[in-house]
């Protein structure tokens, strides 16, 4: 399971978040609706997941308590808030949105992955490192002996 973080949907407005891919955002569709929705509508760019947890999502949903939208990303954000994802709630038997709410989105990845050669390219698969977590440097055995290393004085 992901890590999550919950953020706060705002009517009338669009909220800027910042997400590591790899991790999920949780959004409770019920605690920001305005007065009197009834249904609502989820529209996103092409760089984001959406779901609706526990519920197969449609077009237009029926707003209930404890609903729950979850957003994660597909891959690092190319500019800043170029991500979005939309919320349109309707009143019953309506068919234009009573409130619209939004999420610009920034998705960023966070890596370990450095320089190892220092050759100016980051590489993903070094052999020098281990994937596991613990960095293992290889280094060829060295041909010198102790005795014909210089002391320090």
């Amino acid at each position: 399971m992901p890590t999550e973080r919950t953020v706060r949907l705002e009517c009338g407005m669009a909220v800027n978040v910042v997400c590591v891919l790899g991790t999920r955002l949780t959004v409770d569709l019920y605690s920001c609706a305005p007065l009197k929705a009834y249904e609502y509508s989820i529209k996103s760019s092409s760089g984001v997941n959406t779901e609706i947890l526990g519920k197969n999502e449609k077009l237009r949903n029926t707003l209930s308590l404890g609903e729950i939208l979850a957003i994660s990303g597909k891959a690092p954000s190319q500019e800043v808030d170029d991500q979005k994802v939309s919320v349109w709630y309707y009143e019953k038997g309506s068919d234009s949105p009573k409130e619209k709410a939004s999420f610009l989105l920034t998705f960023v990845e966070i890596s370990l992955d450095v320089d190892a050669d220092r050759d100016g390219v980051v590489e993903k698969n070094n052999p020098n490192k281990e994937i596991d977590g613990s960095v293992f440097v290889k280094m060829p055995l060295a041909s010198t002996s102790m005795t014909e290393c210089n002391e320090i004085p």
